[in-house]
């Protein structure tokens, strides 16, 4: 693959620096397809598997060879063009989703560095003279609202796709969604992603889905804007700003390191203690809770802004089997919920028990159990709620 990569990169640039090679790389492994292109160096070319024959015949593969397979690399030996060296990689999507990440990374701290370099030199002087480095935390609050703030209209910065590709592994498989801070983490120093396209995103899908609940129940003008602005500023961000203050204050006192009360800990000063001679420890970002609160925003979401709309004609009933839907629904959104929760802050080495965060599943699950029993349909409250100060 290293091979393969200088070889386009000197093809294209011809002799350049290893820099270059690195981008080239990234480049490379980020944008080829496994499934529908492979890849040769000798000589050095891309080509397409749509038409299977044709690369069979090319590489001297019989027609029941079974070396190209979903999954797996086509990537012919130069030796011997029979000897797919691809099949060996079974889980080449993974391992291209790696190399993504390290290109994102990669391009988001060149676009701060070269922001950084940018600004004036007064700015510059200024920033040497206070002992602080062009990556180095400054206070907590302050380097989040700075860092929001800057990129909050820096469209053609945001990472819309990586957006779009959380919110479908926050349904299917969450716990990839938090897998790439660590990477993240190395290339920024923070564990804070100064990146609104989620927000953006999500926001605007709640404006959309604001018309429709709109339009279905509430048709007046003035209904229309009082929910869309519910939706979105009370419902999420609101919502999202709470949780992210709870987490913020609870999270960080109850499961923080050097925190007296749990077993192994030693009652040591202050929210996060100074440890290892001198160099900080690490701490809970705000700025992180809010990307975790927004991230669990986004299942129940789905459920019950989405899924609970369209079922409504057959779970707005008292009868047995439309409290069961509608409370399976509501379990379902609390369960999501919890669990991203506990995958954000797991992910965080430096929390111990995070797995306490696990026990308001409990909670609904009780709450499931005796609404059901009793015949109580939390979609009657539910809707109530979705409504709340909006008048039809």
């Amino acid at each position: 693959m290293v091979v393969a990569a200088c070889k386009s990169c000197e093809l294209k640039y011809g002799q350049v620096d290893p820099a270059r090679h690195l981008l080239e790389f990234l480049e490379l492994f980020s944008e080829i397809d496994f499934f529908s292109q492979g890849l040769s160096i000798e000589p050095f070319e891309v080509f397409s598997l749509a038409d299977r024959r044709d690369v069979m015949e090319r590489f001297g593969l019989g027609p029941n060879n079974h070396s190209v397979k979903q999954g797996h690399m086509m990537f012919p030996d130069p030796a011997d063009p029979v000897n797919n060296l691809g099949r060996v990689t079974q889980r080449i999507r993974d391992v291209q989703e790696t190399i993504i990440l390290w290109k994102k990374s990669l391009q988001n701290r060149m676009l701060v560095w070269d922001a950084r370099s940018d600004e004036p030199a007064a700015n510059a002087k200024a920033t040497v003279s206070s002992g602080q480095g062009p990556f180095e935390e400054t206070s907590l609050l302050g380097s989040l609202l700075e860092a929001d703030w800057r990129q909050i209209f820096k469209f053609p910065q945001m990472d819309f796709e990586m957006a779009v590709w959380e919110m479908t592994h926050l349904l299917i498989s969450p716990k990839k969604v938090f897998k790439s801070i660590y990477y993240h983490k190395q290339t920024r120093n923070t564990w804070h992603r100064p990146d609104p396209s989620f927000t953006y995103l999500l926001s605007f899908f709640l404006l959309l889905t604001s018309f429709a609940w709109s339009l279905a129940y509430t048709p007046a003008f003035s209904s229309v804007v009082k929910l869309a602005l519910m939706f979105v500023f009370v419902h999420f961000l609101a919502g999202s700003l709470v949780v992210s203050a709870i987490s913020y204050f609870l999270v960080g006192r109850l499961l923080g390191p050097g925190v007296a009360g749990l077993p192994g800990r030693r009652r040591q000063q202050g929210l996060f203690p100074q440890t290892g001679g001198g160099k900080s420890a690490e701490a809970l970002e705000f700025g992180y809770c809010f990307d975790v609160s927004i991230r669990a925003f986004f299942p129940p979401y789905v459920l019950l802004y989405i899924v609970q709309y369209i079922l409504m004609p057959a779970i707005n009933h008292p009868n047995r089997l439309s409290v069961f839907v509608a409370n399976a629904l509501y379990l379902a959104a609390g369960i999501y919920w919890s669990l991203i929760l506990f995958l954000g802050y797991n992910a965080l080495h430096f929390l111990h028990h995070t797995q306490l965060l696990l026990s308001p599943m409990l909670v609904w699950i009780i709450i499931w159990l005796v609404c059901t029993i009793l015949g109580i349909n939390l979609e009657f409250w539910g809707i109530r709620w979705l409504f709340l100060g909006v008048k039809g």
